[in-house]
This record gives structure tokens, sequence and C-alpha cells, in this order.
């Protein structure tokens, strides 16, 4: 009965644990969704990842199977800087985001997973289908 008892606490304490991990979590999301609002608020995320999406493919077109870090970064630098239909996307694309965004489009990828991956497309959950 004394390890039955031990297996039932350490399973209890499992779960607390988790569950508080993952309210953190939720806590940190909210807290950057609200920042990201205040930085950008005329900018809809839906305008956010049909400019990246954009914004990948014209690269992708453009460099082939060129993976150069150096490449991306120039690349990003001038379509952002001359094409307006990506300028929503492009507002986003500064310092980590723009080191992820080169690390991901360098893996390969369509431009839709490259985005999602940098956040700048939501993943689609499976009961909001």
């Amino acid at each position: 009965m004394n390890t039955v008892s031990n297996i039932a606490v350490l399973l209890l304490l499992t779960f607390v644990v988790e569950s508080m991990e993952e309210q953190e979590f939720k806590t940190k999301e909210k807290g950057a969704t609200k920042h990201a609002e205040k930085i950008l608020p005329h900018e809809s995320s839906e305008d956010v990842c049909t400019g990246c999406k954009s914004l990948i493919g014209k690269m992708k077109e453009k460099m082939g199977k060129e993976t150069s870090k150096e490449k991306i970064l120039k690349q990003l630098d001038e379509f952002c800087s001359k094409d307006k239909k990506v300028e929503a996307a492009c507002k986003k694309i500064k310092g980590d985001v723009k080191k992820q965004l080169c690390e991901a489009f360098s893996k390969g990828g369509d431009a839709e997973t490259v985005c999602k991956k940098v956040k700048l497309c939501e993943k689609k959950h499976p009961h909001h289908l």
C-alpha cells in the first residue's frame, strides 16, 4: 500500500507541475501578443502572414536552392525595401525574428511552413478547424 501511495503522490505532483508550466506559458504568450499589438496595432495578423508568405515565395523564386545566410539576409533586406506588399511582415522581421527566418528559409520548406516556424503565421489547431 505504501508503494501505491507513493506512486499516486508522484503522479499528482507531475500533473500539478505540468499544469503550472502550461499556465505560465499561456501567460507569457498573452503578454507577447499584447506587446505585438501595441507595436503594430494597425497590422492584422492576416496581413503579416500574407506578406510573409509572399516575401518568402518571391525570395525562393529568385534564389532557388541558395541557402547562404548572407545572401538570404541580402535578399530579405532588398525585398523589404522595395515591395510595399510585404510591408506588414517586414515590420515584424527584426532582430531574433530575422535570424529565425533566415534559419528557417535556409532549411527549406514552403513559404507557409517557414512563416509558421517564425510565428508570422498562426498554426491552426485541430479544434479550430
